[in-house]
């Protein structure tokens, strides 16, 4: 049953897609840690003082696989946290 289970994940983690704004590495979000940010695109809240009113749009942006966003994190070695900024990604709940 285990290894079904890991074989449904694996398949719907190749297959899930979320649509980004960007891909970067950073040290100003998490002081004192070398992350990987990962930047949401799309936002219904329209906060006043938006610090990424860029990226409130969702159009106009590819999704990127889930697949794809691990590689690159693993190309990160010196990476220690991943940082979701956005956009919100609770906009792509699947």
């Amino acid at each position: 049953m285990q290894n079904q289970t890991r074989t449904s994940e694996k398949n719907i983690e190749n297959a899930a897609e979320i649509v980004i704004y960007s891909i970067s590495t950073g040290f100003i979000d998490i002081p004192g840690h070398t992350s990987i940010n990962i930047y949401a695109q799309g936002c219904k809240n329209n906060c006043k003082g938006c610090h990424n009113p860029e990226f409130r749009s969702f159009e106009g942006v590819a999704p990127v696989k889930i697949s794809d966003i691990q590689t690159i994190i693993k190309k990160h070695l010196l990476a220690d946290w991943i940082c979701w900024l956005g956009g919100d990604i609770t906009y792509q709940p699947d």
